[in-house]
């Protein structure tokens, strides 16, 4: 028996050995791959889409935009650490928010969408409570039909900035996955630190205060990623099959295993993860 039949066959009895295990485990559709964390959390990250960004939610496997950011290609992620103005109290409607916002915006430049238990308008970032006091007062002259709010630092929250300018704020706790705004299962990926990623980046923070990254996406985009590095795609279509059942199973066997990080449904990053992540050529 030749070297590729017999690791066909010692694949094929390690899927089977554990097939029973998930005989009545729903498989995820969506997973977590911990890129950063713990004792690599980081301090600021750097992310860039060809196509600009994207900010929303996943329900099960169907995305839900909350915030359009196409105009930016790059952008940098860190704690908010200053104090902010905004305009009126939160809008649960984003159709309302989106005719606020541009009607607001006109009126000046320095504006900014933020989500939190709903959609808010931000303006400016200041480094002290009597800078933010002082710019209130002046901003109440620009705006004088609208409700004005002073918002201090929050542990909770993570700002991108655009060469230097606050574009967006969020609580953490809202969970948002941002990602390339073109992405459709496809190519347009969003890239961390200058390395590529499928689908999404979330990001929340540690006991620390530093950022955890993290990738979120389908179970399908993970096995796009992983299978090329496993084995080539030259092997019978059957190896690769098994090869397939093997990783979705070594991922659902891995989640949880980070809860005292705070992070569920969470996979250890590998090294070639990132390299793999790329490939969809099965």
């Amino acid at each position: 028996m030749n070297l590729k039949k017999t690791c066909t066959l010692s694949l094929m009895i390690l899927i089977f050995s554990v097939l029973s295990v998930f005989a009545d485990t729903e498989v995820p559709e969506r997973i977590r791959v911990g890129i950063f964390y713990d004792a690599a959390a980081m301090e600021q990250v750097q992310i860039q889409a060809d196509h600009g960004f994207s900010a929303g939610q996943y329900t099960g496997d169907q995305y839900t935009e909350l915030v359009n950011l196409s105009a930016y290609r790059d952008l940098t992620v860190i704690k908010d650490n200053a104090y902010h103005l905004q305009i009126n109290a939160a809008y649960g409607d984003k159709v309302a928010f989106d005719s606020a916002y541009e009607s607001l915006s006109q009126i000046h430049s320095e504006l900014f969408a933020g989500f939190e238990n709903g959609w808010r308008i931000y303006f400016g970032s200041y480094n002290s409570l009597n800078d933010a006091a002082d710019a209130l007062s002046a901003l109440q002259n620009t705006y004088p039909d609208n409700e004005l709010y002073l918002i201090e630092p929050s542990s909770n929250n993570m700002v991108l900035k655009s060469q230097g300018k606050c574009v967006f704020m969020s609580s953490m706790k809202d969970q948002l996955i941002i990602k390339d705004i073109s992405y459709d299962g496809s190519d347009e990926l969003v890239r961390l630190n200058g390395k590529p990623y499928r689908d999404g980046l979330m990001f929340s923070y540690n006991s620390s205060g530093l950022f955890n990254v993290i990738n979120s996406l389908s179970m399908q985009g993970y096995l796009y990623g992983v299978l090329p590095k496993e084995m080539s795609k030259d092997w019978p279509i059957e190896a690769l099959k098994a090869q397939a059942i093997a990783a979705r199973n070594y991922a659902m066997l891995s989640m949880h295993k980070h809860q005292n990080n705070g992070l569920i449904y969470v996979l250890k990053y590998i090294v070639r993860f990132t390299e793999a992540i790329v490939t969809k050529d099965l």
